[in-house]
């Protein structure tokens, strides 16, 4: 037996104009709660600007040196991205789809700002000042949970509860 969902989204304007990339993945990949944190506070490992720009996948990098973000344009629009990275990162890369260095981003106030191309596909790997498969030194990594790998569960990560930053 299969299941599946199906939705119909009625909307004004254009599909672009009415998010309905957003309402996909707010359908596809719902929201659910876990214990942990503290009330009012809020922690997001990196985020992407503008909403055009979606970060699909975070996950550690093939040789283990770093985290790989990559992210796709979704609106058939050249568009200056800006990623907000997780405090103690030190280096940022593009590269291929390989993880192969293409180009340094510099880190500018935690942040690292490139053009994508209309529907590109972007791979930024990221460097920190602390080696991500040991645990992390206090102050420098301001999450916790699991770093996980969908295709091989074995392979998550663990990352230990540092506090949240204010």
């Amino acid at each position: 037996m299969h299941t599946f969902t199906y939705a119909l989204f009625p909307h004004a304007g254009t599909w672009k104009e009415a998010g309905t990339v957003r309402e996909a993945y707010q359908l596809n990949l719902p929201a659910y709660a876990v214990q942990g944190g503290h009330a009012g506070k809020s922690f997001s490992y990196a985020a992407v600007e503008p909403q055009n720009v979606v970060l699909e996948t975070v996950k550690q990098a093939e040789n283990g040196e770093g985290v790989v973000l990559r992210l796709y344009e979704c609106e058939n629009a050249r568009t200056k991205t800006v990623v907000r990275l997780p405090e103690g990162a030190k280096e940022a890369y593009l590269t291929n789809l390989l993880e192969e260095i293409q180009e340094e981003l510099p880190i500018v106030d935690g942040k690292v700002c490139f053009v994508t191309k209309p529907f590109e596909i972007q791979t930024i790997l990221v460097k920190y000042a602390w080696n991500f498969l040991q645990k992390p030194q206090k102050g420098l990594a301001p999450f916790c949970g699991f770093l996980y790998n969908e295709r091989k569960p074995w392979e998550s990560i663990r990352l230990e509860p540092m506090g949240w930053s204010t």
